[in-house]
């Protein structure tokens, strides 16, 4: 199931934590919800991009990848995602003092956002960073088996959905509560600086040990 396995590859992209902290700060900061929700366009067009070119580039220069991933490929996408878990939480664990000052600097990058600057962050930070390219483009590699009529169009757009996720849920929660419970911002961004690392960390841990079973089967 190509299609399935390409947007499980995705997954900690969506599970960004330090961006999700970002648009939870933006939101209760001065950027209010016309900066959160530029950041989250950004943020789609970036991981849409970066699908769509990986998968012209695949069907264009790589056609034997009409095979699959191979087992090479998988155990290295599952031990960058188990690496990067297992990272989250040893630091957690050793320097817990950090978390802190990474959120005082977001806070203060948080307020100087427009939405225009949001717009072009959230396009950076997806569609510019080789960390996240380890999981977006064997994903696109994948959906180039899908044998779905438009895939090259359609899928790419799936994927980025899936990616836009965990950054868009905040800014569609915020328009929903803040009339109501204006104070449930508040409270979602101090739950998510002590426990959205976990999160974070759980989603590649996850991922990256799916990846490691299939090299390991030949799935």
């Amino acid at each position: 199931m190509p299609i399935l396995d390409g947007l499980v590859t995705v997954l900690p992209v969506t599970a960004s934590t330090l961006s999700v902290a970002l648009v939870l700060l933006i939101l209760v900061g001065k950027g209010g919800v016309r900066s959160g929700t530029a950041l989250v366009v950004g943020w789609f067009v970036g991981a849409w991009a970066v699908l769509l070119l990986a998968m012209l580039g695949v069907l264009t220069f790589v056609p034997q990848a009409s095979a699959g991933l191979s087992p090479q490929v998988q155990a290295l996408i599952g031990i960058v995602a188990l690496g990067l878990g297992v990272a989250a939480l040893v630091r957690r664990r050793v320097r817990p003092q950090a978390s802190s000052r990474e959120q005082a600097r977001l806070a203060t990058l948080a307020d100087s956002l427009t939405p225009r600057r949001s717009l072009v962050l959230g396009f950076v930070l997806v569609g510019l960073s080789p960390r996240q390219w380890v999981f977006l483009v064997p994903a696109a590699t994948l959906f180039t088996q899908a044998d779905i009529a438009g895939g090259a169009l359609l899928l790419p757009l799936a994927g980025a959905c899936v990616a836009t996720v965990g950054v868009a849920a905040p800014v569609g929660a915020a328009l929903i509560v803040r009339r109501r419970r204006p104070q449930a911002l508040d409270q979602a961004r101090a739950w998510w600086v002590h426990r959205g690392d976990l999160v974070g960390a759980g989603v590649a841990v996850v991922v990256g040990v799916l990846f490691l079973i299939g090299a390991a089967t030949g799935r």
